[in-house]
């Protein structure tokens, strides 16, 4: 247990390395662009980035569940079978990465671009596309690391790598300071860095050469279902993030809508802080179910749980004793303090804590295809709850609407886990 404890610590500072970074990037991205261009162009240049945030999910997650099947293999000492898994990843990925940036590139020269100088518009965003397609190759780093153990390593040289794509971007703007030479920075920092990483692994792990040479279409087979499930998470966080703003503003009113998203902005702040404690236990779930011990599986969930439910009881008093001062800095008072909504708001945070454990525990051992279906569905009666609720019910209806996704999850995520652990 003692090995376990200082690989999840481990996880967590790289985790927590990676909150860091993103939080520069984005507090300091801000007065860095607009100190070169002007408020418009930013906004121009945030209308052409938005496209290619939108390919992370290319990968169909047969990045993830190739991870997770590799880590489980591992355990079992089958590195045979785990390198087959890593190169028939590495093949699909780089076929389908292909084909997304051949659409995209056709989609981006189709599109009307006449705010933007049409041929640099093209070609930045076509960089950019191929930068977040490049990417996706980052969770193969992941999944060698992890199968060998050393999570927190891997995670560690992605957040690099992400920080020197950033500079490189960076250096752009400050030499030429255009969109085109942006992405350009963007890209020559990202290639750069695959091809540093690329051969560290190599050479750190041998047994997962990467070559195609032992790709096996019906190991993609057996991935590919688990893969196209976890879909319908990305699918139902925009049913219950965009589709509940869109019923709160047609419901209620803009003034309503203001109120509500900053609410729940608030009060996901300790689900956030957890997903970065629970995504260090990822790997040895999944290691644990591949070498089947059962023991230290519920061992992990109980303990990750308790410890979840404690952090985020902890977190909600905090966030409600100094809400009022919080909103007051945060807003310039222009949000008010409302008690009774706060408190609906970190109780439905609190009921998204208790089950996020038991959502890693199926993701992580690619057991996760009926909470998939779940979730969406789950969504879909939260909006629809929503749809339905009383008028005169107010901002209190709606945030009860979206407690019915957190029950259900929660009912859900136990009894599946509960047969998952039977299973190892």
């Amino acid at each position: 247990m003692a090995g376990i404890r200082q690989r999840v610590l481990a996880g967590l500072g790289a985790n927590a390395s990676g909150q860091l970074v993103t939080i520069a990037i984005q507090l300091i991205s801000v007065p860095v662009f607009l100190l070169f261009w002007s408020v418009e162009d930013y906004g121009r240049w945030l209308l052409l980035s938005a496209l290619p945030a939108y390919l992370s999910l290319a990968d169909l997650g047969l990045g993830t569940v190739a991870m997770n099947r590799m880590v489980m293999l591992h355990a079992q000492n089958r590195l045979q079978e785990s390198r087959t898994v890593f190169q028939t990843a590495l093949l699909m990925i780089g076929t389908v990465t292909a084909m997304f940036f051949l659409l995209s590139c056709l989609l981006v020269w189709l599109l009307p671009l006449e705010m933007f100088r049409p041929t640099d518009a093209r070609a930045t965003m076509a960089m950019l596309i191929l930068v977040a397609l490049l990417n996706i190759y980052s969770g193969l780093f992941d999944a060698v690391h992890r199968a060998a153990g050393q999570f927190a390593r891997g995670v560690y040289l992605i957040n690099l790598a992400r920080l020197f794509e950033w500079l490189g971007g960076l250096g752009g703007l400050l030499l030429f300071r255009s969109m085109f030479a942006v992405a350009a920075g963007f890209l020559a920092a990202r290639l750069l860095a695959m091809v540093v990483m690329q051969r560290m692994a190599a050479g750190r792990f041998p047994a997962y050469p990467w070559s195609l040479t032992q790709a096996d279409r019906h190991e993609l087979r057996d991935m590919l279902r688990p893969a196209l499930s976890f879909l319908a998470f990305p699918l139902g966080n925009a049913l219950t993030l965009q589709g509940m703003s869109v019923v709160v503003g047609t419901t209620l009113g803009p003034v309503a809508l203001a109120l509500f998203n900053t609410y729940r902005t608030l009060s996901r702040l300790p689900v956030q802080m957890l997903t970065t404690f629970n995504r260090a236990l990822w790997p040895e779930i999944s290691r644990s179910f591949g070498a089947g011990d059962r023991q230290m599986l519920r061992r992990l969930y109980e303990r990750g749980t308790t410890l979840s439910l404690v952090a985020c009881a902890v977190a909600c008093i905090l966030i409600f004793v100094t809400a009022k001062w919080l909103l007051g800095v945060w807003t310039n008072h222009h949000i008010p303090f409302e008690p009774l909504i706060l408190a609906l708001f970190l109780l439905v945070a609190f009921g998204g804590c208790a089950w996020q454990v038991g959502q890693v525990m199926l993701t992580a051992t690619n057991m996760h295809e009926r909470l998939a279906v779940v979730y969406l569905l789950a969504a879909l009666v939260s909006v629809g709850g929503a749809i339905a609720m009383p008028a005169r019910w107010g901002l209190e209806g709606m945030v009860i609407a979206m407690g019915m996704f957190e029950i259900i999850l929660l009912l859900t995520s136990r009894r599946l886990v509960a047969k998952m652990v039977d299973r190892a």
